[in-house]
């Protein structure tokens, strides 16, 4: 269930992210900056509240429905997504953007093939990295009445059952361990360089 939650949060994160990527990147908004800073302002809403607290606010509205600990976890990492997209998106060299709208091509399609395989790499490092929070905030949301391994753990903990709690934080720190290999291992295989070697992500906790 804990691997659930984290992949299916994370696949929701991302998808939601790479939609407000658009809405919120430079390159869409040009020289409206008043447009550019209401998109941002918008986006800092989900962002600013914690995942547990999402996980709250869903468990009231949705009761005990396994679409709580995704949702809890897809809309404040969708919105964190959204904004470190974008900024790769605004970092990479823009003259094959430029060279594409001086052609007659649209913003979209000049962003595309313009922008993306260039931020391709850190877009990939970031998706993995939101893949490796989720599975530990897919527990603390176990913690608070949405099944998995948390909820696991908080029924050691009040049981005073050591080994079981160790056996949860064994399997946790195994998880996340899993899910940096499998981040390592796809971004081999397309040939990008680790993180911090160039356009590596930005490390954040949020």
């Amino acid at each position: 269930m804990t691997v659930a939650y984290a992949a299916l949060g994370a696949a929701l994160a991302v998808t939601l992210g790479a939609l407000g990527a658009v809405a919120v990147a430079r390159t869409t908004w040009g020289r409206r900056r008043v447009g550019w800073t209401a998109a941002r302002g918008l986006l800092a809403v989900p962002r600013g509240l914690h995942e547990a607290v999402w996980g709250l606010l869903l468990l009231n509205v949705l009761g005990l429905d396994p679409w709580v600990g995704v949702l809890a976890i897809g809309i404040p990492y969708g919105a964190v997504t959204a904004k470190v997209f974008a900024d790769l998106l605004d970092e990479v060299p823009r003259g094959g953007y430029e060279a594409l709208l001086a052609g007659g091509s649209g913003r979209g399609s000049a962003a595309l093939y313009g922008l993306l395989p260039a931020a391709a790499g850190g877009l990939l490092s970031y998706s993995f990295y939101r893949l490796e929070c989720a599975v530990r905030s897919a527990v603390v949301l176990g913690l608070i009445g949405a099944g998995g391994l948390g909820y696991q753990l908080s029924l050691s903990f009040s049981s005073l059952r050591w080994d079981e709690v160790w056996a949860a934080v064994y399997a946790l720190a195994a998880l996340c361990v899993l899910a940096d290999l499998g981040g390592r291992a796809v971004r081999r295989r397309v040939g990008e360089p680790r993180p911090g070697a160039g356009n590596g992500p930005p490390v954040t906790g949020s």
